[in-house]
Order: structure tokens, then C-alpha cells, then sequence
């Protein structure tokens, strides 16, 4: 079998190894579409036996493992931008929340383009660098343990779909599904965890294990789930909308290349849509259509609405309906590099676990059968 080629799109000249990554996974999934006859054909050109079902169960466990180390890194990278987000959704009368929105104003600088004023607003560091940086141990702690029940969900559908249905991993039906019962699921962790975020980002708590004391005295464990309904209404079209654009770009990408080759007569290449540029477009698309959402469970989580109408109304009154979009810049630039770093370092594991699923072929095969 020829070498396998590779078309890139979205490369950035400075960023080496994102080139090289393209070119692994270009390879990878040379290897994924490639007929496998008298065992499984590595990126060599050589065959060898394919692997034992004994590693099945570990390879799906380091694959979630892997998606939720990639997502915590990601929310990491953009917590920042959603500190700044929550701020400009939240409406609560406390001083230290009106005390920001001050120190924003007064830290503003208006440049003249032309004639045309424009306005800056010194968002991160209008109180100092690590004001931005409130929540972080809670948003880290626990977005880990979330996407890692998340990924579990969403690999057992999807293999429980192929087996039963034949729905391939890609198909949209099985993205909608699996990511509906996934974030389902997954919210029993995250709700909690975003509860306890958001209300310390909005000043609401000193940290997140005094508002875990406060809440559960106040309220209880149900007070922990504040917002569930709306975090749902909210994940559940994100994740579906994410992965879907961002499976569908690849998707239609290989299908040109296809077309062309077939026009002007010769083998099609493997195109690879790069993760960073595919994933960043994926992540702005679900959050710019999810806003609305995610505006009316930060408001249930921490300015007291009680049902999803309360949230709804009291938007309505206090900001018309531009008020449903309120922090929609940061949410649309954290989101996008959220899912560009999330999609991008995933890409990477699946490689790595490409070649050691190929090392581990060449190994059994040389081991001889007792």
C-alpha cells in the first residue's frame, strides 16, 4: 500500500507540533479506515495480528480518562473568561459585585479610530490578577471527575449503538443520544460544582468551601442543585452542537477532497481539518446559540430565581432581552479556546494510544500462541 498523504488545513506556521499532529492523525485514521485483512495494517505498511479484546476495556478507560484530563486543562486555560462572564450575567445587589462593575468603568480607556470611539473596559485586571482567578480549585477539582463520568456515558452508548443498531460513532443520531444521556448524567456532578463556582466568581462567598457550608446549612443537598433544569437545557445542545460541527467539518472536508479526486482521476488524501481550528469553531458556534441558557442558570445559581420563568422574567425586566445574551464575548472566546484546547491535546491522546495499541500488536504478535 502507497504512503499515505495528508491535505492540513488551519496549520499555524509557528506551531510545529500542531503540524505534526495533523500528520499522526492523518495517519491514524488511515489505519482506523483501512481495510484489515490478515490482521490489523500498522502506519508502516506492516500487518500483524489484531489486538486481544482482553485490552478493550482498558484503552476505552485511558480514551475517557484521557477526554477528561483534556477538558480540565481546557477549563483551566479559560477560567479567567468565565469569572469575567459570570459578572456581566449575574444581577445582585452586593457591593463587592457593584465595587467591580466600578472599577471596570473607572479603568476604561476610550480610543479614537477615525472619528470613531471606541471603548476598552479592563475586565481581567480591574481588581488585581488573581480577582479573575476566584473559583479556580472548585472549577478545576471538579470538572475532572464530571467529564470523566461524561466520557463514560458517551463511549457506552456509542459502543452500545454500534453493536445493536450499527450506528457508527459518527453518526448524528448517536451524537445526539449519547451527549443527551452524557450531560444527564455527568450534571449530577457538575450542577454542585458550578453552584459552588459561580457564587464564589460573584463574590456571593470568600471560597468554595465556605459556600459548600453555607448552602447545605441554608438549603441543604437540594440547594446544591440549583439550576439543574437550566444547566441541562444548557449542556445538552452545547455538547450536541460541539461535537457535531466539529465531526461534520471533518466530515465535509474529506468529502471534497473525495469529490476533486474523483474529477481529476486519481486517489483521494486523507484530509485532516486541524483540531485547533475545527475544535475553536465547533466551541463558538454552541456557545453563541446556548447563551440564553447559560444566562438563565447562572441567574438561578446565583441570584435567586427559583424556576426557570423567575430567571426568565427577572432577565426580562432588568436587561430586555439583550439581557439573554448578556456576556455572550467572553462565553464565545472562552468556549472557543475551551474546545480548540480540549479537541486539540485529545487528538494528540488518541494518537498516543493509536501507537501503543500498534506497539502492543507487534508485541503479541511475536509472542508465541502456549
Amino acid at each position: 500500500m502507497s504512503a499515505v498523504q495528508l491535505k492540513s488545513f488551519g496549520s499555524v506556521p509557528f506551531a510545529s507540533i500542531a503540524q505534526q499532529s495533523a500528520q499522526q492523525i492523518g495517519k491514524s485514521v488511515q489505519n482506523i479506515v483501512a481495510p484489515k485483512q490478515n490482521g490489523a495494517k500498522l502506519s508502516d505498511g506492516k500487518v500483524v495480528a489484531s489486538p486481544n479484546d482482553k485490552y478493550d476495556f482498558i484503552d476505552a478507560l485511558l480514551l475517557v480518562t484521557a477526554g477528561a484530563l483534556c477538558r480540565t486543562l481546557g477549563q483551566g486555560t479559560i477560567h479567567p473568561l468565565d469569572t469575567i462572564k459570570t459578572r456581566l450575567q449575574v444581577s445582585l445587589p452586593l457591593p463587592a459585585l457593584k465595587e467591580w462593575h466600578n472599577a471596570v468603568e473607572a479603568s476604561a480607556t476610550v480610543i479614537d479610530i477615525g472619528g470613531l470611539k471606541i471603548r476598552l473596559s479592563n475586565l481581567f485586571f480591574a481588581k488585581g490578577f488573581f480577582d479573575v482567578y476566584l473559583g479556580f480549585t472548585g472549577a478545576v477539582g471538579g470538572t475532572f471527575p464530571t467529564y470523566m463520568l461524561y466520557f463514560a456515558v458517551d463511549e457506552v452508548c456509542k459502543r452500545f449503538f454500534l453493536k445493536n443498531f450499527g450506528w457508527q460513532r459518527r453518526s448524528m443520531q448517536g451524537h445526539f443520544i449519547a451527549s443527551t444521556l452524557a450531560a444527564t448524567a455527568a450534571a449530577v456532578i457538575k450542577v454542585p460544582t458550578d453552584v459552588l463556582k459561580h457564587r464564589v466568581q460573584a463574590y456571593v462567598y470568600p471560597n468554595v468551601v465556605n459556600a459548600a457550608g453555607c448552602i447545605l446549612k441554608q438549603k441543604g443537598l437540594l440547594g446544591m442543585y440549583d439550576g439543574f433544569a437550566a444547566t441541562l437545557m444548557r449542556d445538552v445542545p452545547e455538547m450536541v452542537v460541539q461535537f457535531t460541527v466539529y465531526e461534520q467539518v471533518q466530515t465535509i472536508l474529506q468529502a471534497l477532497e473525495d469529490s476533486k479526486a474523483k474529477k481529476e482521476g486519481r486517489a483521494p488524501v486523507v484530509v485532516v481539518g486541524h483540531p485547533l481550528l475545527v475544535g475553536g469553531i465547533a466551541g463558538a458556534v454552541a456557545a453563541f446559540v446556548t447563551t440564553p441558557c447559560d444566562v438563565l442558570k447562572t441567574q438561578m445559581q446565583c441570584s435567586g430565581a427559583k424556576t426557570l420563568p423567575d430567571a426568565l422574567n427577572a432577565v426580562l425586566k432588568d436587561r430586555g432581552i439583550a439581557g439573554l445574551f448578556g456576556g455572550v464575548e467572553p462565553r464565545v472566546v472562552q468556549t472557543t479556546i475551551l474546545s480548540a484546547v480540549f479537541f486539540f491535546t485529545l487528538e494528540i491522546a488518541k494518537v498516543e494510544l493509536k501507537k501503543m495499541q500498534e506497539r502492543r500488536a507487534l508485541r503479541d504478535a511475536a509472542t508465541p500462541l502456549v
